[in-house]
């Protein structure tokens, strides 16, 4: 299920990146074509606006001098032409036109394209650009019958310029489309691997909780079953059941926080709250009463709070919630005799604090997955000290929020020292 999952997810992924690139290929090539196109257009434009220029503000009878006017002999491109055209719409300079009539006589008189630029294009044969004007009173023959100049431009190069242009647009976006597919899957295929590493997290959190929650409910089942069996017994006979159901609802409460503190921390609905505070106050307040409790234990335990700034700016709760599962690790996996120091030191712009204990080693191996929701070094000794393995979890997910960091070490020959690093202001 979760790999048909994954894989539905991964094709809708390829299909958003391919769908999006072929958008931006395709409008990209859309506009540098067409801009390309009117690149060409506004400078056959360009040249025949001058040609009309010259027409207009003409002291020369370009009329009935068509052949040797001096108009023509400015603008001698070959690809530029003049057909003069009688009200009734008949082309009046047809001699002038050589071998060209039977070409231009197939470009018709259209009235109302006067004053206006237009391409023509002619099937089998050249694609010009127009513009229909009458013919200036300056420059009229008193004797000829033209009314209106339709000058024309071949365009036929510009229009094969345009159509290599095109097809080696196609190519090149043909090309950029097939990468875009190469690139689509392997977009595609990293961007699902965090929502695959998401699913598996989610899969061992849940099997873990469920874990975690059946084994205390699975006790106080038998312990309330095995009460209804002594209807007739007194409280005092049966406290060890009770006293052991309760033990386990405690488990249970607290389990249930962490799993939400956790689940919180996921979905980045936890706030944290900084604040300034007094630093020496702060620790002593926190650790001494661990000092009894260490005491009650036959245990040794020492606190150093070295911190020379008055103030340091930190989440308070977080930071006490921290230490409490430090020092509550190391009570727990520590033994009669064993000794636990709990140190502050202040450095530039950063707080240290290490908690340290004389326990067992911690496995090179164990030490990288620590710090893992659930993690258990011995399962029947997380029974007996009644932990559930998310402490570290958090501890470390309060670190992150800091902006700090958390590691683990062995002490020679033997002993464990947890050290935080938190990059807190310090003030005077």
């Amino acid at each position: 299920m979760k790999n048909k999952a994954s894989r539905n997810t991964r094709i809708k992924l390829f299909l958003v990146y391919l769908f999006s690139f072929s958008i931006i290929f395709v409008t990209l090539g859309s506009i540098v074509y067409h801009s390309f196109n009117d690149a060409l257009t506004v400078n056959v434009d360009t040249s025949m606006k001058k040609q009309i220029k010259r027409i207009k503000y003409s002291k020369y009878d370009v009329i009935s001098n068509f052949d040797d006017s001096p108009l023509l002999k400015q603008a001698p491109d070959f690809k530029v032409y003049q057909i003069l055209w009688s009200k009734d719409g008949k082309i009046t300079n047809k001699n002038a036109m050589g071998t060209r009539y039977p070409v231009f006589s197939k470009i018709p008189f259209v009235k109302s394209d006067l004053n206006k630029f237009k391409t023509i294009k002619q099937k089998n044969g050249p694609t010009f650009r127009s513009y229909l004007m009458r013919v200036p009173d300056s420059a009229v023959s008193k004797w000829h019958e033209a009314q209106y100049i339709q000058i024309i431009e071949n365009i036929e190069i510009n229009q094969n310029s345009l159509t290599s242009f095109r097809n080696i647009l196609l190519v090149s976006l043909l090309i950029f489309g097939m990468l875009s597919i190469a690139l689509s899957f392997i977009l595609s295929s990293i961007s699902i691997k965090p929502t695959i590493n998401a699913w598996n997290k989610q899969r061992e959190f849940v099997d873990n909780a469920a874990h975690e929650l059946r084994t205390p409910l699975t006790i106080i089942q038998n312990k309330l079953e095995y009460l209804l069996t002594k209807p007739n017994a007194k409280i005092i006979d049966e406290s060890e059941s009770i006293a052991t159901s309760l033990s386990e609802i405690r488990r249970l409460n607290n389990l249930t926080k962490d799993l939400l503190l956790l689940a919180n921390s996921d979905s980045h609905t936890s706030v944290f709250h900084f604040k300034r505070v007094p630093a020496k106050t702060y620790f002593e307040d926190i650790v001494k009463p661990y000092a009894d409790i260490a005491l009650s234990q036959d245990k040794q335990f020492s606190f150093q709070i070295s911190v020379s700034s008055k103030y340091i700016h930190i989440d308070e709760d977080r930071i006490h919630q921290l230490i409490v599962i430090l020092l509550d690790n190391a009570l727990k996996y520590t033994v009669a005799g064993n000794e636990i120091s709990f140190i502050v030191v202040e450095t530039t712009k950063q707080l240290v604090i290490q908690v340290i204990n004389d326990g067992e080693n911690i496995n090179d191996a164990h030490k990288k997955i620590i710090f893992q929701r659930f993690y258990r070094e011995e399962k029947s000794r997380n029974r007996k000290t009644g932990g559930n393995g998310l402490g570290l979890s958090i501890a470390k997910w309060i670190v992150d929020e800091h902006k700090g960091k958390i590691e683990v070490r062995n002490k020679m020959p033997k002993g464990v020292i947890f050290e935080v690093v938190l990059p807190v202001k310090l003030n005077e």
